[in-house]
C-alpha cells in the first residue's frame, strides 16, 4: 500500500483498487447500459468508502503511540507542548518541534523553546524571575476530569509507571548527531514505530537557561520523588541510553508529552 500519511505526504489509491475500480465500472455499464449514470455514481460512492477505510487504516497504523505493557498501546500527542508548527513530520527532528519547557507541577509553561533554526532564535538565556520555590506534592497527580497538569482535555502527564513501560517493550532508535548545541535540533530518540522524542535538553534550576539541547532529551512524569524531585524520562545516545530517573529537581524546565487518558 502507498504511504498515506495523514497530513505530513500526500496519497494516492494503490493501482490495484485503481483497477478494480475501472473493472467494475466496465461491468456495470456493460450489463445495465440503461443505468450508466447511476451506475457511474454508484462506482464514485464505492470508491470514496474505500478510499475512507485506507485513510482510516493509515490513520490508526500511523498515530503516535507507544506500548505501556506487554500488550497494551497508548496514544500520545504527536508534538511535546510548545511546539511551534504541529503540522510537519512529528518523526523528524528540528527546531519546530522541540517545545517549550515546564516546570514540575506548574500549569502555565515556564519558558519557550526556540522561535527558528538560527543562533539568534534559541531561546537559551536565563530567564528572569525564575521560579525556584518548586510544586507541592499532588500536583499533577493524575485524577480523570481535573486540569491542574498543562495537556489538553483527554490526556495528561505520564505517571513513572507510564514511562517505565515505554522503555521496558518498545525498541529505541536514536536518530541525528547527538551533540550539545543550542542549534543542534537533529537528534531524537523513536520509540517503536509510532512516536518520537527529541533531545531538547532541558532548562537549569537555578536561573532557567538552557542545557544540552541536542544532547539528551528529558521529559516530566507526573510522579514526584521525595520532597523536592520528582521522575522524569531520560534519554541520551551515549552512556545508559534511555531510563527513568528520580534526579530531577521540580524547578528545572523539562519537556512535557501528553498521553491520552
Amino acid at each position: 500500500m502507498t504511504d498515506c500519511y495523514s497530513v505530513f505526504s500526500s496519497c494516492r489509491l494503490p493501482i490495484r483498487l485503481h483497477a478494480f475500480l475501472l473493472l467494475l465500472t466496465s461491468s456495470i455499464d456493460n450489463k445495465m447500459n440503461r443505468h450508466v449514470f447511476m451506475s457511474r455514481v454508484n462506482v464514485m460512492v464505492v470508491s470514496i468508502i474505500l478510499q475512507s477505510l485506507i485513510f482510516l487504516s493509515d490513520a490508526e497504523a500511523q498515530r503516535c503511540r507507544a506500548k505501556v505493557d506487554s500488550t497494551t498501546y497508548k496514544n500520545f500527542l504527536c508534538y511535546n507542548l510548545g511546539a511551534v508548527n504541529t503540522s510537519v513530520d512529528p518523526f523528524t527532528p528540528g527546531w519546530e518541534i522541540n517545545g517549550g519547557y515546564w516546570q514540575w507541577g506548574r500549569r502555565a509553561q515556564a519558558v519557550a523553546g526556540p522561535t527558528g533554526p538560527g543562533s539568534g532564535q534559541t531561546n537559551e538565556t536565563a530567564v528572569k524571575n525564575w521560579d525556584r520555590s518548586g510544586a507541592s506534592d499532588g500536583a499533577w497527580a493524575y485524577i480523570p476530569g481535573t486540569r491542574n497538569d498543562p495537556c489538553p482535555a483527554g490526556y495528561h502527564i505520564p505517571t513513572k509507571e507510564q514511562w517505565e513501560g515505554v522503555v521496558r517493550y518498545n525498541t529505541m532508535n536514536y536518530l541525528g548527531t547527538w551533540t550539545a548545541g543550542a542549534t543542534n535540533y537533529s537528534s531524537g530518540n523513536k520509540i517503536g514505530a509510532g512516536l518520537m522524542l527529541p533531545a531538547a535538553g532541558s532548562r537549569n534550576g537555578y536561573d532557567g537557561s538552557l542545557h544540552g539541547r541536542g544532547m539528551y532529551g528529558a521529559y516530566w512524569s507526573s510522579s514526584e520523588y521525595g520532597a523536592e524531585a520528582a521522575w522524569g524520562l531520560y534519554s541520551t545516545e551515549s552512556g545508559m541510553g534511555t531510563y527513568v530517573s528520580s534526579g530531577f529537581s521540580r524547578i528545572f524546565g523539562l519537556s512535557v508529552r501528553c498521553i491520552a487518558d
